[in-house]
């Protein structure tokens, strides 16, 4: 099954990346690197000028 970020171009993913990803922004995804896999929260806490790379806080417990 795709996923429905699959079906948008890549400009409109970014560009809606850069006007949305804020410092302190939750993001909750899932990660596979746990056992079993499931759904972890990642915290926003940093991110270039124009807004490409994040620096977000992960914790694994």
């Amino acid at each position: 099954m795709s996923a429905l970020g699959d079906f948008f171009p890549e400009s409109f993913k970014n560009d809606f990346a850069r006007r949305n990803l804020k410092i302190g922004t939750v993001l909750k995804l899932h990660i596979k690197n746990t056992k079993p896999p499931k759904e972890k929260r990642f915290i926003v806490v940093g991110k270039t000028i124009d807004g490409v790379c994040l620096a977000t806080l992960f914790i694994i417990y």
